[in-house]
C-alpha cells in the first residue's frame, strides 16, 4: 500500500521518523540528480542531498503547503548547492548582490540623467 506524500508530511512534522525514511527513498534520486546537474560532481551532489535531507527534518515545522513538498525539497536542495558553488551563506549573496545593484544604479544615474 503507497502511502500519500501528505500523509508523510503530517506525520512527519508529528515526530515520525519512518514517514521521514519514506520520504527519504521516495525523493532522493530527485535530489540527488538535481544536484548533480547543478554541481557536475557526484561527491558532492551526494554529500548536498544529505544535508539536504537533514534540513527537511529540522525544517519539517516550516513546510506549510504538504502538496508542495518536492518543490520545497528542491529548494533547500537549490540553496545548499549555491552555498557549496560560492561558500557563502544565502544571506551574504543577497546582501552583496543589493549592495552591488545599487553601485550599480549609481553609476549608471548620470546616463539616464542625460537621455531626459
Amino acid at each position: 500500500m503507497v502511502v500519500r506524500d501528505q500523509e508523510l508530511i503530517r506525520d512527519l512534522q508529528d515526530g515520525s521518523d519512518l514517514a521521514f525514511v519514506t520520504l527519504y527513498n521516495r525523493y532522493k534520486q530527485a535530489a540527488y540528480v538535481y544536484c548533480l546537474k547543478m554541481l557536475g560532481d557526484v561527491d558532492a551532489a551526494k554529500d548536498i542531498v544529505q544535508g539536504t535531507f537533514l534540513k527537511v527534518y529540522e525544517r519539517r515545522s516550516q513546510l506549510r503547503f504538504p502538496e508542495r513538498f518536492k518543490a520545497w525539497l528542491l529548494k533547500i536542495a537549490r540553496n545548499e548547492c549555491l552555498t557549496d558553488v560560492i561558500d557563502e551563506p544565502e544571506s551574504t549573496v543577497k546582501s552583496r548582490l543589493f549592495t552591488a545593484r545599487q553601485q550599480l544604479y549609481e553609476l549608471l544615474k548620470p546616463m539616464f540623467d542625460e537621455r531626459r
